[in-house]
């Protein structure tokens, strides 16, 4: 987005940029972090991410607190007017449409098994014969990239980017809630998480303000509570809750 932003270039390509820098940061991470398994991994995920907001917030091309502002839609492939509601709508979804079917694909490819048969028992990944590492790695790369391709988007459709908006703390605990909250492992999961989390945010700072800081954490935090209790696989397991005991 900067090099949309302040070098002119189209949108599809600005994107393209983003998703290759991201995926290199993600490769960069990932090989710090696949070879920590459980808290420690995530503890050096967040410890990261924090490094990456404070230096977003000191350096001056991000242009610190004050953020991106005034950031172009531009035209998609010179032709589509992005500033245009309507075909902004159409390019978000065919964006969320492609990025559903790579991830589809991937989750059925024979990669796809084989991160599954690691989640599941990496020993015997191991034994035969797979390189888990590089496997862990890919898949960081590849979430990373995916990543890139949703904030480069939401930049563009909301004409401006902060650190606090894209690689807070609160941002990346909401992401993991969001995944929590809908189902982990699951393909949908990801997304019925964030149809509810995101209303719920956006819901506490109309009514409450600046008075409701922090409201949705909590409300976030109860929420998780209750699905850990009661749906620990997330609530994409309700249909199947529902399905079994109708029979």
């Amino acid at each position: 987005m900067i090099l949309f932003g302040a070098r002119g270039l189209p949108p599809e390509i600005a994107m393209l940029c983003g998703v290759a820098m991201a995926a290199a940061i993600g490769y960069a991470i990932g090989w710090l972090a696949i070879r920590r398994t459980g808290i420690y991994f995530a503890m050096i995920t967040l410890a990261l991410s924090q490094v990456a907001y404070f230096m977003a917030v000191q350096v001056g091309w991000t242009r610190g607190e004050d953020g991106m502002q005034g950031i172009p839609r531009g035209k998609f492939l010179g032709l589509v007017d992005l500033s245009v509601d309507t075909n902004m709508y159409y390019f978000a979804l065919g964006v969320f449409v492609l990025g559903f079917l790579f991830v589809y694909r991937v989750i059925h490819s024979p990669f796809g098994q084989v991160l599954k048969t690691i989640r599941d028992n990496a020993p015997r990944a191991i034994s035969l014969g797979y390189d888990t590492d590089r496997c862990k790695l890919l898949a960081f790369v590849l979430s990373a990239g995916m990543t890139g391709v949703w904030g480069g988007f939401f930049a563009m459709y909301v004409g401006f980017i902060d650190p606090e908006s894209m690689i807070s703390l609160t941002m990346s605990v909401q992401v993991v809630l969001g995944t929590i909250l809908g189902g982990v492992g699951t393909l949908i999961g990801p997304w019925l998480g964030a149809a509810v989390l995101l209303p719920l945010s956006e819901g506490t700072r109309v009514l409450w303000g600046s008075s409701g800081l922090g409201l949705d954490l909590l409300i976030f935090g109860l929420a998780i509570l209750l699905v850990t209790m009661f749906l620990p696989g997330g609530l994409v397991t309700l249909r199947r809750r529902r399905g079994s005991a109708g029979r």
